[in-house]
């Protein structure tokens, strides 16, 4: 699961790469897209920030939980692979 800004990159190809995993139970929530005024999704994504002691988005968490960002998102799932030996 996910949590990103949609005006941001980072968050958008974060999404693309979750949401393409073969992981059960994905999902990516765009926060400004949420929220119905920009206040409010800014709160939002300043509590997760602080809450996590992450200073960017996206906020990436798997089982319940906190991974990090897009790049951790990225080790993750390629450490998760199996080998490819021969």
């Amino acid at each position: 699961m996910g949590y990103g800004l949609a005006w941001c990159p980072y968050s958008q190809e974060a999404r693309r790469i979750l949401l393409s995993a073969k992981h059960q139970n994905n999902a990516f929530f765009f926060l400004d897209q949420v929220f119905s005024s920009r206040d409010e999704s800014d709160l939002a994504v300043d509590i997760l920030k602080r809450f996590y002691k992450f200073p960017t988005v996206p906020l990436i968490f798997h089982r319940g939980r906190f991974l990090g960002g897009k790049s951790e998102l990225e080790d993750f799932l390629a450490s998760s692979q199996p080998s490819q030996h021969q």
